[in-house]
């Protein structure tokens, strides 16, 4: 009985999601870009080239911002140094 009652706690926090952190400036969108609410603050990968539209799936927050990738590689890869990528 003990074992389980100590085990209680573990498995409640189990089925709770992971809250983002606050105040971070690259984190992975929470919207599908293909939401109204959700527009692109670019038409081509930053790192990569190619076009992209709001139909994308890989995209990343940044300095308030939503930016779309032709794939997760690209994403990761702006995610490791975005401010080597976006230029203001």
């Amino acid at each position: 009985m003990k074992k389980i009652l100590l085990a209680l706690p573990f498995l409640v926090a189990c089925g709770q999601q992971p809250q983002p952190a606050a105040n971070t400036e690259s984190q992975t969108a929470t919207q599908p870009a293909n939401d109204p609410a959700c527009s692109l603050a670019n038409s081509i990968d930053p790192i990569c080239e190619m076009s992209v539209d709001n139909t994308v799936e890989d995209t990343a927050h940044y300095k308030g911002k939503i930016y779309g990738f032709c794939g997760a590689h690209c994403r990761e890869s702006f995610k490791e140094d975005p401010a080597k990528y976006v230029k203001e």
